[in-house]
């Protein structure tokens, strides 16, 4: 659905985000992580860039790059200061790393 959206609408963010998150979902993290920066780069809005942090923010926890994941948190953090899903993922974090 989002990939023929996507040609249609080649500038499309839903889409875009959308197939970040799906990539994601079915552990197609190269491709999540490289929808997510098409987003970020394309997007204007600071709590939605925000997300796409969060999302590349997970890629790297799941693949247990922990300082990766630490770092995109942060920038989510700075994007936009109040997005809850930060403060989720850094506590998951700290529980796999042991650091808080």
């Amino acid at each position: 659905m989002f990939k023929k959206s996507l040609e249609n609408d080649p500038e499309s963010l839903d889409s875009i985000y959308g197939l970040a998150e799906v990539n994601y979902e079915i552990k197609s993290y190269d491709e999540s992580e490289k929808y997510a920066n098409d987003y970020i780069s394309k997007a204007d809005d600071s709590e939605a860039k925000s997300d796409a942090y969060v999302l590349i923010g997970d890629i790297y926890l799941q693949r247990e790059n922990y300082d990766n994941a630490s770092k995109y948190y942060n920038k989510a953090e700075t994007e936009y200061y109040f997005n809850k899903k930060v403060t989720e993922r850094k506590s998951k974090l700290a529980e796999k790393t042991g650091k808080l």
